[in-house]
This record gives C-alpha cells, sequence and structure tokens, in this order.
C-alpha cells in the first residue's frame, strides 16, 4: 500500500513537471503580431525582455496551472479514472482492426492505477493538442496583455527613438545604426509610412535584441545609443521578481498552510461546544480531526483560486501601471487585471466543483447528490472567484497608508469577510445556515496573512507598492 502510494506520488510530480515545462515552453511562443503602430509587436518576448526575468515570468504563470494538475493527479482518482475511460473510448474509435481495438482495451484496462494520469495527460496532448492550441493562445494574449510587455517595449524604445532625434536627424541616425553594425537597417513594409521616431524605434530594439536577452531591454537600448553616439539612460519603477526569493516564499507559504491544516481542527471541540454557539447565536462547523484531507484540499483550492490570483493581480497592477500611466486611469487598469484575476480564479473553482459532483457520484463523499443543475453549485463557482478582485481593490485604495503594515491587515480583513459572505451565500442557497462560513472567515483571513508572510520572506517582490508607477518609469533621458 505505502510502496502504490509512493509510486503514485512520483508519477503524479512527473506529469506535473511535463505540465509545467510545456506551458512555459507554451508562453514564451506568442507569435509576432505586426501591428503598425507598436514596433515592440514585431517581435518575439525574448527580444522585449531578459532571459531571466522572461523566464521567471513564464515560469510564475505556469506553476498554479502544473500545481493544480498535480491537486487533481493526487487526489482525485475518480475523476481521472473518468477521463481515462473517456479517452479509451475515443481511441477505440479511430481504430478499425478489432483484433487490435481488442487488445488495446485490455491494456488499458490493466494498466496500474497509478499510472492514470500519465496516460491522461499524454493520450490528451496528443489526441487534442490542436483544440487546446486556442484557450491557450487565448490565455496567453490576455497575460501579456495585462502584464504590458509589449507596452514596456515600445514606451522604451520611442524614448529612446526621441533621444536620438533630439541630437540628429533620422537619416544620420540610419546611417550610423548600418555603420556601426555593419548591416543594412531594417524595415517591414507595414512600417514604411510610419513616423520616423516609429521606424527608428524597430531599428533600434532589432539592433538591441541581442544583448536584451543577456542585459535586459533598458540596458541593451543605452548600450545600442552609445554605439551611435548618443548617451541617455533609463529609469524604471516596475516591480522586479528574483525567483530564487520567490522559491523561498512558496516554501514558506507551503510550511504555514501544512500548519494550519495540522493545528486548526484542535480547535474543533471548543468552537463547537454549546456555550460557544449560544454566544455567538449561530450554529458553527469546524473542520474536525478526521477531516484533515478535506481541509488540504480546500487549503489547495483557496491557494490556487485566492492567494495566486491576488499575487499576480499585485504584480501585474503595479507594471501595468507603470506601463500605461499616460493612457490609462486606474480604474481601468484595476478593471483589465480584475478580469484576469476573475478568470483564473473561475476556471480553478469549476474544476474544483466538478471533483466535488464526481465525488458525490461516486459515493466518496457525504452529503445528498449534486449536480451542475444546482443553483448553489454555481453560486460556489461564481462568488469566490470575485474574492481576488475585492483583495487586490482594497489593497490599491490604501495605496496611500503610510505602514503597509496596516494597510496589508485590511486587506486581510477583507479577505476574511469575503470568505465568509461566499460561504454564507453558498449556505443560504442551499437552505441549511451550518455555520461552516466562520471557518471559511479565518480561513481567508489565514491565507491572505500567510501570502503577506511569504512576501517578506521573498524580501519584498511579492509585494509591489501600488503606487510605486505614480511616476512613469519607462523613458530615456539624454545625458552628456
Amino acid at each position: 500500500m505505502l510502496l502504490t502510494t509512493v509510486v503514485k506520488i512520483i508519477v503524479a510530480v512527473l506529469s506535473t513537471i511535463i505540465v509545467f515545462v510545456l506551458q512555459n515552453y507554451f508562453l514564451r511562443q506568442r507569435p509576432a503580431s505586426r501591428k503598425q503602430d507598436s514596433p515592440a509587436s514585431f517581435f518575439e518576448l525574448n527580444a522585449l525582455a531578459s532571459a531571466q526575468k522572461l523566464r521567471n515570468l513564464c515560469a510564475l504563470c505556469a506553476l498554479p496551472f502544473a500545481a493544480l494538475f498535480f491537486v487533481i493527479a493526487l487526489e482525485s482518482q475518480p475523476f481521472v479514472l473518468s477521463v481515462k475511460g473517456l479517452l479509451r473510448d475515443y481511441i477505440l474509435t479511430l481504430i478499425t482492426n478489432d483484433s487490435v481495438k481488442s487488445d488495446l482495451r485490455q491494456v488499458i484496462d490493466v494498466m496500474p492505477e497509478f499510472l492514470d494520469p500519465l496516460f491522461v495527460l499524454i493520450a490528451t496532448l496528443a489526441l487534442f493538442a490542436p483544440v487546446l492550441n486556442t484557450p491557450l493562445a487565448l490565455f496567453r494574449k490576455v497575460f501579456i496583455f495585462a502584464m504590458g510587455l509589449e507596452a514596456r517595449a515600445d514606451s522604451l524604445s520611442y524614448g529612446a527613438a526621441r533621444a536620438v532625434l533630439q541630437k540628429m536627424r533620422f537619416e544620420d541616425a540610419e546611417a550610423k545604426l548600418s555603420a556601426a553594425f555593419h548591416s543594412t537597417n531594417p524595415m517591414p513594409e507595414e512600417l514604411v509610412n510610419s513616423s520616423e521616431a516609429a521606424k527608428l524605434a524597430y531599428q533600434l530594439l532589432h539592433y538591441s535584441k541581442d544583448n536584451t536577452r543577456a542585459k535586459g531591454l533598458e540596458l541593451a537600448l543605452a548600450s545600442t545609443l552609445a554605439k551611435i553616439g548618443v548617451g541617455a539612460v533609463a529609469t524604471s519603477s516596475a516591480p522586479t521578481l528574483a525567483m530564487v526569493h520567490i522559491g523561498a516564499a512558496i516554501v514558506f507559504y507551503i510550511v504555514l498552510c501544512v500548519a494550519y491544516v495540522l493545528f486548526a481542527p484542535l480547535a474543533a471541540p471548543w468552537l463547537q461546544s454549546d456555550s460557544t454557539v449560544i454566544a455567538f447565536l449561530q450554529p458553527i462547523e469546524w473542520p474536525i480531526a478526521g477531516a484533515r484531507n478535506a481541509l488540504a484540499l480546500s487549503v489547495a483550492q483557496r491557494s490556487l483560486s485566492f492567494v495566486v490570483p491576488l499575487a499576480s493581480g499585485m504584480y501585474l497592477y503595479a507594471s501595468r501601471r507603470t506601463q500605461y500611466l499616460d493612457n490609462e486611469t486606474w480604474v481601468q487598469s484595476f478593471v483589465v487585471v480584475f478580469g484576469v484575476q476573475f478568470m483564473s480564479a473561475f476556471f480553478v473553482n469549476l474544476i474544483f466543483a466538478a471533483l466535488t459532483v464526481l465525488k458525490r457520484s461516486q459515493g466518496e463523499l457525504q452529503g445528498v447528490l449534486i449536480s451542475f443543475d444546482d443553483v448553489k453549485i454555481w453560486a460556489d463557482v461564481f462568488t469566490p472567484s470575485l474574492a481576488p478582485g475585492a483583495a487586490l481593490l482594497t489593497w490599491v485604495m490604501c495605496e496611500k497608508m503610510k505602514f503597509r503594515l496596516a494597510a496589508f491587515a485590511l486587506v486581510c480583513v477583507v479577505a476574511g469577510i469575503s470568505f465568509h459572505l461566499c460561504q454564507f451565500t453558498y449556505e443560504c442557497i442551499a437552505g441549511s445556515l451550518r455555520g461552516y462560513y466562520w471557518h471559511q472567515m479565518v480561513l481567508g483571513s489565514f491565507l491572505t496573512l500567510a501570502y503577506y508572510l511569504a512576501g517578506l520572506v521573498a524580501q519584498d517582490t511579492l509585494l509591489p507598492r501600488p503606487g510605486s508607477a505614480l511616476v512613469k518609469g519607462t523613458e530615456f533621458r539624454l545625458v552628456e
């Protein structure tokens, strides 16, 4: 039994690594959109950011999906078995030889249970890769748009071009670039009729792209300008990411969550006693020691559907305000980032709702059977998906508070209230007030506090200031 569990975990980890690598690779392969008003749109992402920064961003984006797959593979065997059955039947319909079909059915049916996640992953990729490409491409487009990576590159390249045009004519700049790099200046046909600044911005990005991968775009552009006799520097207030710090933060956050799963149920006898219930004048349901597995799964769900969208939303908002300060109000920036938060949270909550429905149908969970025809299921998917946005809005509104600890304490309170209202709404629709919303309120506040403490471990890289970009930071200025 122990050996089977260990092998199952190893297979789940292997499958998760495959998902992480594939998602990471896919995010980097953004095709050039070639927009006339955006010189950066003519380049791959690795020409617009340093290799390290791009690797960090793609890894952070791919990590939640890999973690979600790991939870499904490890904790949701009925779900994996159902998908395996569907894939098996679909594969068999593609085979016309009855003998081969019979042998293949036997091979799939006798496959060890711990190999099911790997089979599901490989079969899905082999059969539906073209179909999966569309939603993944849409997600990549939305993520890059919200992050403002292209806007940042456009702003920097236009700033560098304007700095050059302040010192020399466009024709002289082209001549110096050609001589410095021993090359004929490139010019896409889409930009032939564009402004001189747009043409020069494209050329500066082209000649800087190799250095960009190693040094970053600001230093690469500054180096290119220096080669044509223009001294200029760029300042940037965009938040930075360091994977070594983020890795430490993730480990610390997991330790805090494990501690919560271990110790929170110890309070159940006191909280569910008659005296406490009478004091609250309401029922109180609290996780008990025998339900730690369910509590761990709940913590995993809320971490993926609340903490991850909140963390990414904080970074995206601060980064976007840096790049779009002249073109968007803070409300517009918030709406864009909230849209990304809501979609990612909704997807995670929908997956976990499907797992709950399936487990109930398989008899693994107590309670009456449920299905997606029940309004309460959709309430349990929709309302918690709004919680990351509520926490982000609170964080943005607190940008002028002097003490950041007080600001984040308020975010913790709002998170707890959001979790409370979401569970209270679910129980009202279900027609049974169990009082589990008291625990959800504590859980929401705890997870937000755990994220804050993890951000401190990460040396503040996970806690950018919402007002850190109120001075536009992506423009070049001439220096003597």
